[in-house]
C-alpha cells in the first residue's frame, strides 16, 4: 500500500522533518492492516521491526493476550522500539482493539533512517525515553495499586510485589526463552536474617512492617527490566534476564547494603531496628531446569548463611 505524506503527519519520529522527502527513504517500509484481537507483537516472537500506528487502537498486556491491559497506543505513536534497538524479544502482547492501521519500518531502514539524518536519530532518542519514562511510571503505579491487581492472583498481598504464582510462571517463561535463543538469566534467592527471632521480639505486626521495607528496597534496587517476587514467608526471589553471575553479584551487593540502611518505620511512627538479608546467586545453564535453577541458587543461600549472614554467595555451575 502506497505510503502518503498525510499519513505520516503526526508521527514523532518525523517531526521537524520535510514530509515529502521522507517517502523516498521508506522504500522498505509497508502499511500493515490489522482487525481487532489481532495480535502485532508477543513475546513468543522476535521483533526486527518498529511499528507506528496510523489510525486505529493498540492494547499492551503483560502476561498474555488475555491479561489485564497495561495501556492503550494511539495515532502517531510506536511499539516494537525497544525489542528492536535492544535486539531482543518483546516483553509484552500488542493488541489491535480495533481495526489499525501500522506503518512499519524494518531493522535495516530505521537505521538507515538514522545514519542519514541526525533530526531522525534525536526523535527517536526521545520517543525512547518517554517509553522509558512511561515505563518506570507504570512499574511506581502498580506498586501503589496493589489492592487492585491482587484480583489477578499475581500479587503478593502484604508488600505489593509479584507472589510465587506469579513467580513460576516467569521462571518457566524465561526457561523458554533460554532454550530458544540462549538469552541467559541469573536467580537470586534472598532470605531474612534472623526474622523467626525478629518476630519473637517485636511482634508479628512488626515482622510484617520489615517485609513490605524489604520489598520496597529490592524493587527501588533493581533495573524495570529485572522481576521481585515474594517466594514464601521471608524468602524473595530476584529474576535478572540477560544478566550474568559476575553482573548479578553486583546487583546482590547494592541489595545488601541498601536492605541493611533502610529504615523501618511503624504506621505510628516507631522506629524498628534495621534487618539484614543473605542471599544466593544462580545462573541458567543447559542443564537446569527452574527447579535446578531454584535449588542451586537456594544451596548458596544456604552457604551464605553458614559463613555468618547478611552476604551472598554464588553457584558458578555452567
Amino acid at each position: 500500500m502506497e505510503i502518503s505524506i498525510d499519513g505520516l503527519k503526526g508521527i514523532d519520529l518525523f517531526r521537524n522533518i520535510e514530509l515529502k522527502k521522507v517517502p523516498t527513504e521508506l522504500e522498505g517500509a509497508q502499511i500493515k492492516e490489522f482487525l481487532p484481537g489481532s495480535i502485532i507483537l508477543s513475546p513468543e516472537n522476535e521483533n526486527r521491526s518498529i511499528y507506528f500506528l496510523l489510525s486505529g487502537q493498540l492494547g499492551v498486556h503483560l502476561e498474555s493476550p488475555d491479561s489485564r491491559m497495561l495501556r492503550t497506543i494511539e495515532p502517531g505513536d510506536c511499539v516494537g522500539e525497544l525489542s528492536l534497538i535492544e535486539d531482543i524479544n518483546p516483553s509484552a502482547y500488542v493488541l489491535a482493539r480495533e481495526p489499525s492501521r501500522l506503518l512499519k519500518l524494518s531493522n535495516k531502514t530505521l537505521w538507515e533512517m538514522v545514519f542519514d539524518d541526525g533530526r531522525i536519530a534525536k526523535n527517536l532518542l526521545s520517543i525512547i525515553s518517554k517509553r522509558l519514562l512511561h515505563n518506570t511510571q507504570l512499574i511506581l503505579q502498580e506498586q501503589t495499586q496493589s489492592r487492585q491487581l491482587e484480583q489477578f492472583a499475581m500479587v503478593d498481598g502484604l508488600t505489593g510485589i509479584y507472589n510465587r504464582r506469579w513467580f513460576d510462571k516467569a521462571m518457566n517463561r524465561h526457561l523458554s526463552r533460554y532454550k530458544r535463543c540462549r538469552e541467559t538469566f541469573t536467580l537470586c534467592m534472598a532470605d531474612v536474617d534472623h526474622f523467626k527471632h525478629y518476630n519473637d521480639n517485636y511482634g508479628h505486626q512488626a515482622g510484617d512492617v520489615a517485609l513490605s521495607t524489604l520489598s520496597k528496597v529490592l524493587s527501588e534496587n533493581i533495573r524495570p527490566t529485572d522481576f521481585a517476587a515474594r517466594y514464601g514467608g521471608e524468602e524473595f526471589a530476584i529474576i535478572l534476564p540477560d544478566t550474568r553471575v559476575e553482573n548479578a553479584e553486583i546487583v546482590a551487593a547494592r541489595l545488601c547494603n541498601a536492605v541493611k540502611q533502610a529504615r523501618i518505620v511503624m504506621s505510628d511512627g516507631k522506629d524498628l531496628p534495621s534487618i539484614t538479608i543473605s542471599m544466593g546467586i544462580a545462573q541458567m545453564c543447559p542443564a537446569y531446569t527452574p527447579a535446578n535453577l531454584i535449588e542451586a541458587a537456594d544451596k548458596q543461600l544456604y552457604q551464605a548463611k553458614q559463613e555468618g549472614r547478611d552476604r551472598f554467595c554464588t553457584d558458578f555451575s555452567k
